[in-house]
């Protein structure tokens, strides 16, 4: 079961804000001609200065970001939102780890055995701990693929 991600919903961030001062109670928030109130929380930093935060209006959480829902404005966690990431099987996981070991190698995105040089002032050990990962990761992609034909055709 997948679940709504935070990338459907408008969403308002307090690190936007940068001309809150350190005495701002509560924020005033138009959206689509309706204004709602919504608290704000300040807290010392521990090198000085202060942090803004949202006060979500239902469970009064700390957050910096609060999304508009058509039932109003709300936390992650209320509204009970995941990040993309946490949709992912494990197969696509690994197919977004390997791709991200691939950018960073300046590889290509192709499959199997389309591997490439190492980059120039890359260390070799590092070169080849990512090398053996990014074969790792695809190999839990292609035994899945492996298990799903096998599934499908047999």
């Amino acid at each position: 079961m997948t679940r709504s991600t935070v990338n459907r919903l408008q969403k308002i961030d307090i690190r936007q804000h940068k001309n809150l001062g350190d005495g701002a109670m509560a924020m005033h928030i138009t959206i689509n001609g309706i204004t709602r109130i919504v608290q704000v929380i300040t807290t010392p930093c521990n090198y000085g200065g202060f942090r803004h935060w949202f006060a979500c209006p239902y469970c009064h959480r700390k957050c910096c970001i609060i999304y508009n829902a058509n039932s109003g404005l709300a936390c992650r966690l209320c509204y009970r939102l995941c990040y993309p990431i946490e949709n992912e099987t494990k197969p696509d996981r690994a197919v977004t780890q390997a791709w991200k070991i691939r950018r960073k190698l300046g590889w290509n995105y192709g499959g199997i055995g389309d591997r490439g040089e190492k980059p120039k002032n890359m260390q070799q050990r590092t070169f080849e701990r990512l090398a053996q990962r990014e074969r790792d990761y695809s190999q839990v992609f292609y035994n899945s693929v492996g298990l799903w034909i096998g599934k499908r055709f047999l």
